[in-house]
């Protein structure tokens, strides 16, 4: 029961929350910005990764021309290769001047290429003898030598045959070269192997470079050399020809450079890393570039953030380079698109929701105008309906259709005047109490001006026990219709006479109350007469006159009609003829007639 009554508890207040004025006044505008908010965010999110990703896909492209420079930096350096190769291939012998002249010119044009070498091929059996024909060529104390565990040059231990550094250029840099057995080393080893197996240039896998004390890295590029200038299907006869290799050192960092100074130094790039793929050794770090303080990545598959990758495959060497931009990278400037979307969107929700705000203030506003305006309808129905026990029906419906003008002054029209009252009213007014005597009339004016008000009539007063109506005024069907409106309203008052005096009896009041009406039918005058704190609109003339006292003549319990009403209702009532009278004010006779049916 305590879980129970806590949650209804709840509830009841999440419910009268919601119902707050000030919750409803602001939830849907708070909705609206909400709503707008998120689209902006969804369409920002949306915007700037699209951005990203054209940003990412332009500098790809432009990432694409240092490495394209490489590719066809290598290719060019392969073709000089080739070249040297093809010298040897057409000359007898090649000194060691003719050799430096070739290679000289060759590298005056090709910056990536370190050293050229030429390793000629020695046997076990001639190692001595070509080492004295060294000597006397002008390398003084060469030796055939190898790399120690320590690093050192020592002179090579016996193997079959040996493919030495015998001639080089640049001598500068390189003179730690001369007389260093490529046969030594696994890699280089592997690499020669290889090309004298296939009879194509093979390039090595990266190196430590022996004319280089700073470890940096390099690659061999090895080209065979036979004697009647091709390869032969058998390896047998290939080793007979073979004489030796053309050997190009390329320093990776400075091929690199070289390939791509001119796009490299541009603040578009960021790092630059270069891969050498070892096949199943996996990946070697072989050239960097790096502008950040990041950690060496020992693959490309532990590069994070946007970079381009791209292959580069040429003779049998395979690398991987990867380019990264800026740090900063892209900056604000270059997401301006996404940006600028973002704050338009939350500028337009901002204004939606002003503009929904105004329209919803502007729509509150008219709810209270309008909750005013029924309020004020409300009062002058209830000040009308107290109006209406005041004024004649036709004259508040005229002055509640904004026609009220139409009744101020007065005006001349032929009407038909009632006249009717209660017989001895003045001796009945002795002997009732104050209270019955105000009940018995109320009852009369009440029953009375229903029948008249159900028949069109202008009510116009209430005169001591008279009940004083009109037809013609403020609206009339024609003074024949008027007329015979007026003696059927007088008939049917009659009748409902006769069920007052007994609902009268019944309550007590014994004595019989009886009616007589008089209606005379003449032209008048009509409209409002007073002064301009207060109107009155009734009937003034001497026709009004003759109707009030006709009702002084007529019979009790009948309606009594003159002459002129008779002219116009005779077709539609059956009358008889009463006395012509002498009406004081009036310059003739006066025929009465008694309306018997109709």
């Amino acid at each position: 029961m305590r879980h129970r009554w806590n949650f209804s508890m709840t509830r009841a207040t999440l419910k009268g929350a919601f119902q707050s004025p000030i919750l409803k006044e602001w939830l849907p505008v708070a909705m609206v910005a909400t709503a707008g908010a998120c689209l902006s965010i969804i369409l920002f999110l949306y915007s700037y990764n699209a951005e990203q990703n054209r940003l990412l896909t332009k500098f790809e492209i432009t990432a694409q021309q240092p490495v394209l420079a490489v590719n066809k930096l290598i290719e060019t350096d392969l073709s000089a290769v080739q070249s040297i190769v093809a010298f040897y291939e057409s000359s007898e012998h090649v000194t060691r001047q003719e050799f430096k002249r070739f290679a000289s010119s060759i590298l005056s044009w090709h910056n990536g290429i370190q050293a050229l070498e030429w390793l000629p091929n020695v046997l076990a059996n001639e190692r001595y003898s070509f080492e004295q024909d060294a000597e006397l060529d002008g390398l003084s104390e060469f030796r055939i030598t190898e790399l120690a565990d320590d690093g050192r040059l020592v002179p090579a231990s016996w193997r079959p045959e040996y493919y030495p550094v015998y001639y080089v250029e640049p001598i500068s840099g390189n003179k730690g070269a001369f007389g260093f057995d490529v046969m030594s080393e696994p890699t280089r080893r592997a690499a020669l192997f290889h090309s004298r197996k296939s009879g194509k240039m093979t390039i090595s896998d990266p190196i430590d470079l022996v004319q280089k004390s700073k470890g940096e890295f390099g690659v061999l590029v090895m080209a065979p050399v036979f004697r009647q200038g091709r390869a032969f299907e058998k390896m047998t006869q290939q080793d007979k020809q073979l004489s030796g290799f053309v050997l190009a050192v390329l320093q990776i960092p400075d091929l690199i450079t070289a390939a791509t100074s001119r796009w490299l130094e541009t603040p578009e790039f960021g790092d630059v890393f270069v891969f050498a793929n070892l096949g199943n050794k996996g990946q070697k770090l072989v050239f960097i570039r790096q502008v950040t303080e990041n950690t060496l990545p020992d693959s490309a598959g532990a590069i994070s953030g946007p970079f381009a990758s791209y292959q580069i495959e040429v003779a049998n060497l395979s690398w991987q380079i990867v380019v990264k931009p800026p740090a900063k990278w892209p900056t604000t400037g270059d997401l301006w698109l996404p940006w600028s979307l973002l704050f338009c969107s939350l500028g337009l929700t901002a204004i939606a929701s002003m503009v929904y705000r105004m329209r919803q203030c502007g729509v509150m506003q008219l709810r209270r105008l309008a909750a005013s305006l029924q309020d004020k309808n409300k009062h002058l129905e209830e000040v009308s309906k107290l109006l209406a026990r005041y004024l004649p029906r036709q004259l508040w419906e005229f002055v509640l259709k904004g026609k009220g003008d139409r009744l101020i002054g007065a005006k001349r029209k032929r009407l038909t005047i009632f006249f009717g009252d209660i017989i001895g009213f003045t001796h009945l007014s002795h002997q009732l109490q104050p209270d019955d005597l105000s009940f018995i009339l109320n009852d009369f004016f009440s029953e009375m001006s229903a029948v008249g008000l159900r028949h069109g009539a202008t009510l116009d007063k209430y005169v001591g026990d008279a009940v004083v109506m009109f037809f013609g005024d403020p609206t009339s069907d024609g003074v024949r219709h008027d007329a015979v409106t007026c003696v059927n309203m007088a008939i049917e008052m009659q009748h409902r006479m006769i069920k007052l005096r007994k609902k009268w009896q019944e309550l007590g009041y014994l004595e019989p109350i009886h009616m007589r009406i008089g209606i005379h039918s003449g032209t008048c005058d009509v409209g409002n007469f007073g002064c301009n704190e207060r109107m009155s609109y009734t009937i003034v003339g001497s026709q009004v006159n003759i109707a009030a006292r006709i009702e002084k003549l007529g019979l009790p319990d009948r309606v009594t009609i003159t002459d002129d009403t008779f002219k116009l209702v005779h077709q539609r009532f059956q009358c008889a003829p009463l006395d012509e009278v002498q009406l004081k004010g009036v310059g003739r006779e006066v025929q009465l007639y008694s309306v018997i049916a109709g």
